[in-house]
């Protein structure tokens, strides 16, 4: 097994939070929960969470794309990336460090490093996807 995360899981991190912060989904709900009228204060809080997102600059974006890159290179590849609510510690470091709001952080976001790929899902019970090799 690899100690290390390859070039290309790396690019495909970094482009896809770097686009994830910019424009986040705070998808708690699946498309059947949200035509429930009992998920209504779910769908109520999705909408206020999107009220909170700030733009981002691009110095920002930047720079979490540079400390992403940075901090990546020693990541385990075995670990993954993960925001419920709110990011992880090593996320939320980042960003902050970076400048990108915390409340910019897409809900139910997860990233997964596996046999070389980068597998992410979005929003609650999101389907897993790999995400294109870049660089």
């Amino acid at each position: 097994m690899d100690q290390q995360l390859t070039k290309q899981q790396i690019d495909s991190a970094v482009e896809f939070w770097a686009e994830q912060v910019q424009h986040p989904q705070f998808r708690t709900l699946s498309s059947e929960e949200r035509r429930q009228r009992e998920t209504e204060p779910a769908a109520m809080a999705e909408m206020m969470a999107s009220m909170l997102a700030k733009e981002v600059p691009g110095d920002a974006i930047t720079a979490i794309k540079k400390i992403l890159k940075q901090r990546l290179s020693d990541f385990p590849p075995g670990d993954g990336l993960h925001v419920d609510y709110a990011p992880e510690e090593f996320l939320s470091l980042a960003g902050t460090e970076a400048g990108i709001p915390q409340h910019n952080w897409p809900w139910k976001t997860n990233m997964w490093f596996e046999d070389g790929e980068t597998i992410v899902s979005c929003g609650y019970g999101g389907k897993r996807e790999t995400l294109p090799k870049k660089g």
